[in-house]
């Protein structure tokens, strides 16, 4: 189906020390009902911290590979700290308001490569010590709060003829043959009135951070074939995205290579281990969607 173009015209993470990936680990921030009680909870809120870093030394004693990922979440979560009222609102309208909530900026390398190594993708399973959890669209949904529109996210080989391809690069100069992720973050900068051209550099963005990346480091621009119409951004099926990623970057990534890169949503099963885990051991009281209220 033809797009209606004008809709769409412009308005290798290094190794880290023990010491550094210790003060790096997830912790869980506070619910709003304690912060009315702060000063009483103090040793408490300190006791979590604790024990956490204990479970992450844990972790570590048995991961000596850390994880080569392209997906940092960092640009992701910069451009949602600097969003205009108006942009907030383009995004709310996609489904991905509780993406807005997002405030991890980075990932420990060795408990990446831990959550990757026991994800089973046939089972569709995340192993842990003790059991397993299974995933489904239910438990994306649940952790990262995706939502489940009628229209499939696919990707294929980008097409320059692709009308909506072609829209989106023409925001950017003709000298750049490779788009990145923050030069799609500088864009989105500019349009704090929101707008259609918004929306599809921040499903480029979200998909590319947390969904999967490119190798080379640049932006995902194989699935904007998918959007035939405006309107259907607004109605993609996130979740099983999700897990068609999950499928194919465990089968792309080889563990026995230190040089691989893993290119899933590594962000999906950090949360899904921590929240599944670790807020049961540590008493955290749970929400939903679990990226609401975990930050690093």
């Amino acid at each position: 189906m033809d797009v209606e173009t004008s809709s769409f015209m412009p308005s290798s993470q290094p190794m880290v020390s023990k010491r550094i990936l210790r003060q790096r680990i997830l912790k869980p921030l506070p619910a709003e009902e304690a912060v009315q009680k702060r000063k009483c909870r103090h040793h408490k809120k300190n006791e979590k911290n604790l024990k956490l870093a204990r479970v992450a030394n844990e972790v570590e004693d048995e991961v000596v590979q850390v994880l080569r990922t392209r997906s940092s979440p960092l640009q992701l979560c910069l451009t949602i700290q600097n969003f205009q009222i108006e942009q907030r609102k383009f995004v709310t309208a996609m489904g991905l308001k509780s993406i807005l909530h997002f405030s991890i900026e980075y990932i420990p390398s060795r408990l990446g490569f831990f959550v990757v190594d026991n994800f089973d993708d046939e089972r569709m399973v995340l192993k842990l010590p003790v059991g397993e959890l299974e995933i489904t669209k239910n438990s994306i949904q649940k952790m990262l709060g995706f939502p489940t529109g009628p229209i499939c996210i696919t990707q294929k080989i980008t097409n320059s003829n692709d009308k909506v391809v072609r829209c989106w690069r023409n925001q950017f100069p003709q000298t750049k043959k490779e788009i990145h992720p923050s030069l799609v973050v500088e864009h989105m900068k500019q349009q704090i009135d929101g707008g259609d051209m918004l929306k599809l550099n921040f499903f480029v963005l979200v998909a590319t951070c947390l969904c999967e990346s490119m190798k080379a480091g640049t932006a995902n621009q194989r699935l904007l074939h998918c959007i035939a119409h405006k309107e259907d951004i607004d109605n993609l099926d996130w979740c099983e995205f999700v897990i068609d990623c999950l499928k194919r970057s465990k089968k792309n990534w080889n563990r026995a290579d230190p040089t691989s890169y893993y290119c899933g949503p590594l962000m999906f099963l950090i949360l899904l281990y921590v929240d599944g885990l670790l807020c049961k051991d540590l008493h955290v009281e749970r929400s939903s969607p679990a990226i609401k209220i975990w930050t690093t």
